[in-house]
């Protein structure tokens, strides 16, 4: 954070640190625009660096106006629970480090777009994703994929063919999953009659 290494808190006072601290909160705040990368916003970089468990719900409002949560190019020990948020219906995270699929109870309920790409995600676990009635489209790109929970996966893709109107895309390009595992999915479409209907990029 500085020219001469270690973080502030290293040359200034804790009072003095903390006083600093509230005040860039507030200007994060005061700086958050709609549908645009949250730490785009510098004072809000600046405190999820500094702090990797970081609430983001203090600083994303929940109103219409705001329907689109992204952030990228920060590390992320955690994904934000945004289950509340009625309004967000697209959800962004890449080059964040995450290893895993977001738990579904932590996504917002009206999401249509999911974008995880160039991340850490090695297992695919879709349970839950079913729930999801206006999921549109999952791009979870370039990430070290070499496992996939089948059973989650044919949950999804069974409940999914109940639907009277089907369209999803699931583009999982430049993985490290097995040609055997690949084929596996394809099979489960198959299964179902969701070749067409449910569109899978690998």
């Amino acid at each position: 954070m500085n020219d001469f290494g270690g973080s502030v808190k290293d040359y200034v006072d804790q009072e003095i640190y903390d006083e600093g601290y509230e005040n860039i909160k507030n200007l994060a705040k005061e700086s958050v625009k709609p549908n645009e990368v949250l730490n785009a916003n510098k004072y809000l970089k600046w405190l999820i660096n500094q702090e990797p468990n970081l609430d983001v719900r203090e600083y994303l409002p929940n109103s219409e106006e705001f329907d689109k949560f992204q952030l990228k190019g920060v590390n992320l020990n955690e994904v934000p629970d945004l289950s509340e948020y009625d309004f967000i219906e697209r959800y962004l995270l890449s080059e964040t480090n995450i290893t895993e699929l977001p738990s579904v109870d932590k996504l917002p309920k009206n999401v249509m777009g999911l974008v995880l790409s160039d991340n850490q995600i090695s297992n695919l676990n879709f349970d839950g994703y079913e729930k999801l009635n206006n999921l549109f489209f999952m791009q979870i790109k370039n990430n070290p994929i070499n496992s996939v929970d089948f059973d989650s996966f044919e949950r999804l893709v069974e409940e999914l063919s109940k639907k009277d109107f089907l369209m999803l895309s699931i583009a999982l390009d430049r993985n490290n999953l097995s040609d055997e595992d690949k084929e596996r999915m394809r099979e489960i479409l198959r299964k179902y009659g969701q070749e067409k209907s449910i569109k899978l990029s690998l």
